[in-house]
């Protein structure tokens, strides 16, 4: 498959507050997107952020275009990626929360033109989704201080706050139940342990799954429109997944230690496919993957890295 390559660019220092008007642009509504993909083609792009700020990707759909924004944005610590559709046109777009100052840094595909959202607080944790299922990624922050969740959906001005405490795991938010809409949950790792609030029926679960001290990886790897429950152990490169659509334990070796876990899409069948990124060698790993492989650079993180609980 050719590829060529795009560079992405968030230019802040040109974006002010009314530059906001511009996601307010209507938009035709398009299936949920794919996990990292720029070009709204179904199939999930390699693509990585660089520690300039500079987000490149490698286009599946072999088209020749690209874009870019000034000279990019200054990364700052305590910087989260949180790419999504945020504009409803069926592409990734970047975006960065940036909770030292309480802002979203989105460049949305359908304008091209960049806007800030004055969303959270500091120490927040970015947990973007589709939680009012419109397709378009909605803005939420996780707030540990407090064990609450705070969602400004697209379709409504003002803010959610609901409760519920990740009982000292990581949110973990996805749809687990496949009703289209992002479920509030969270793994805790000391015990394997997954706590889901269904949006369907409003109940609350609660399931051990994997071993203690593994990486959640929670992601659709069945293709039946659920996110299911997995995990990744990064000293063995070892994956354990479990299916929604049957309820079956499905394993996997691929990686090794330092290696990054990036499931997508990168076949186009629906399904999300387990897949890795190399940070030493640039490399990319996965059943679904070309062998050999190769986009990005040692200090670079893989863009669908950031749909995963940190």
């Amino acid at each position: 498959m050719r590829r060529h390559a795009m560079v992405v660019a968030l230019a802040i220092a040109a974006l002010g507050s009314g530059s906001a008007v511009a996601a307010a642009e209507s938009v035709v509504q398009s299936p949920k997107a794919a996990i990292a993909d720029f070009d709204g083609d179904g199939v999930g792009d390699l693509s990585v952020v660089l520690p300039n700020g500079n987000w490149d990707v490698l286009l599946s759909s072999g088209d020749d275009g690209g874009f870019s924004w000034g000279n990019g944005y200054q990364p700052r610590p305590g910087d989260q990626l949180a790419p999504g559709d945020y504009d409803g046109d069926g592409r990734t777009d970047p975006a960065v929360f940036r909770s030292s100052g309480n802002e979203w840094l989105i460049a949305p595909s359908s304008t091209r033109h960049p806007y800030t959202v004055e969303f959270g607080k500091a120490g927040d944790t970015a947990v973007p989704g589709q939680y009012d299922g419109d397709g378009r990624t909605d803005l939420a922050v996780y707030r540990a201080s407090e064990g609450t969740w705070h969602i400004l959906r697209s379709a409504d001005p003002e803010p959610v706050t609901v409760i519920f405490d990740t009982d000292g795991g990581v949110p973990a938010a996805g749809d687990y139940d496949g009703d289209g809409r992002t479920d509030l949950a969270a793994f805790r790792a000391a015990d394997a342990t997954w706590i889901v609030l269904h949006s369907s029926d409003g109940s609350r679960t609660t399931q051990r799954f994997g071993t203690p001290g593994e990486a959640p990886v929670p992601s659709d790897y069945d293709g039946d429109g659920a996110t299911d429950l997995a995990t990744f152990r990064t000293a063995t490169g070892d994956w354990t997944i479990l299916r929604s659509g049957d309820d079956t334990v499905e394993r996997h070796q691929l990686g090794a230690e330092k290696d990054l876990p990036a499931p997508a899409d990168y076949d186009g069948d629906g399904s999300n496919d387990v897949a890795v990124y190399r940070p030493a060698t640039g490399g990319w790993l996965g059943e679904t993957i070309p062998a050999g492989s190769t986009f990005g650079r040692s200090r670079d993180v893989p863009v669908a890295g950031a749909y995963l609980p940190r």
